[in-house]
């Protein structure tokens, strides 16, 4: 390979570590893995936190309805929504 010289193994460990940290960000933070249509670690996180804020949303909307119907009927459920 013309990139790594092929005598000197210091200078080849010192650029294959550099490579790998960056490959290591870059599958961290998603930069350049979005050409590719892949998300980093980050940015799967967040998409995990916002599924699971709205979950939480459906679930509390789903016993508020619950507790309606327990209540009265569905008619009653209809015109408060």
């Amino acid at each position: 390979m013309a990139l790594i010289p092929s005598g000197d193994k210091r200078t080849t460990s010192i650029l294959l570590t550099l490579v790998a940290l960056l490959v290591g960000y870059m599958g961290y933070s998603g930069t350049g893995l979005n050409y590719v249509g892949l998300p980093g670690v980050q940015q799967t996180k967040d998409s995990i936190g916002k599924v699971r804020k709205r979950i939480d949303s459906l679930h509390a909307q789903t016993d508020s309805a619950k507790k309606i119907l327990a209540k009265g009927s569905v008619a009653d459920l209809r015109r408060r929504g």
